[in-house]
This record gives structure tokens, sequence and C-alpha cells, in this order.
């Protein structure tokens, strides 16, 4: 049966197929273990339990060529965001896949996928007295993102972390803004990895 483009469909039939050739190449992973291991690996389920929210305040100030006056012209960018559950056609916890320390009660989790939910939000740009609205997906400045993949690699099953992250390119993911830029976000992510109870 074809998925005919659904991301879940596809997802999932994915994810059995694996399974299937997993098991046929090692049946042995099928038994029961006699001695509980030290790890525990952790792989997406349908219908696994999550929430998330992402909020985004940046405003971008400064000058830029503008082709038409043949000058440079000052500007204002403002973004803001406040999403809840963001998607793009998964469930967030479908793109984590993590290995559990048991022995190790301070940071036990270590994910091997880092996914930050995109949020969708408003963009008012302000040049020469035009003001432009548009609600669009905002991107998440590049220093952001890496900062998340550190933090998480290797954390405790739940915190909060804050930093003040330097931001030397484009803050609106526009790589075609060629110039000099300058400023710092200021991040704060708290996140939370561990059992739930089960419902049947």
């Amino acid at each position: 049966m074809g998925c005919k483009g659904d991301a879940t469909c596809s997802y999932e039939m994915n994810m059995r197929f694996a399974s299937i050739v997993a098991a046929m190449n090692y049946p042995e992973a099928l038994e029961e273990d006699t001695v509980p291991g030290r790890y525990l690996y952790f792989m997406p389920f349908k219908g696994c339990a999550e929430k998330s929210r992402v909020t985004l305040t940046m405003t971008i100030q400064g000058v830029r060529f503008n082709k038409d006056s043949g000058s440079f012209v000052p500007f204002q960018e403002r973004r803001t965001a406040d999403t809840v559950d963001a998607s793009d056609g998964l469930a967030v916890c479908a793109h984590f896949t993590a290995v559990v320390d048991t022995q190790d009660p301070a940071k036990p989790m270590w994910q091997e996928t880092i996914f930050v939910p995109r949020p969708e939000g408003v963009t008012e740009f302000t040049e020469s007295g035009h003001v432009s609205r548009t609600i669009e997906y905002q991107p998440m400045p590049t220093a952001a993102t890496e900062w998340m993949n550190g933090v998480l690699r290797h954390a405790p099953a739940s915190g909060t972390a804050t930093a003040t992250l330097p931001l030397p390119l484009s803050l609106n993911g526009n790589s075609t803004w060629l110039g000099v830029w300058t400023g710092t976000v200021k991040v704060t992510m708290q996140w939370s990895f561990k059992d739930v109870p089960v419902t049947k």
C-alpha cells in the first residue's frame, strides 16, 4: 500500500521494514535477555508522548544597500513566534533516537539526533517608511541550534540551560545578505526525557 506522500506513513513503513530486516539478520536479538543490560535504546514509536514549545523574539537593525536609490538605507526587521508542538509532518519524538545509560544517574541521556522544531510567527520589515508584515516559518540562528546540539548530546534526563551566544552571521537565515553582522542571542532551553506511565 502506497503512502502517497504522507510523511507519517512513510516514516512508519521505513521503521517497519528496518525492523523486519534487523530480525532476519540478527534473530538472536529477539530472544529475551537473561541479564539486564546497562544501556536502554530509545526509538520513536507511534503515539509516543510529547510536548514542545518554541518562542522567538528577534530584532535586526542596520543599513543595507538599496539598488533602486543607489545608497545605503536604514532598515529594521523584527521576528516573533510562539509555537506549541511545531511539526514538519511528523511527531517531534519521531526525530529522536537516544541511548540511556542506567548507571550514570547524573547524565544518563545520549542523544544521537537533535531536532529543533521550526516556529511559525510574524516577520515585520521596515525600510524607508514602508512596513511589510508576513506570517512564515522563522529561522533558528545557527549559533543557537549548534549550542542546543552540544547541550543535549550528553545531558541529564531533564534540566534547564541558558547561554548568551555571539552572532557573526545573518540572523534571518538569508545568506545572500553580505556585510558585517554583530550581536548576541540569549537562549534558554528546558527539556525532559523521562519515562511516562503507559495506560492500556
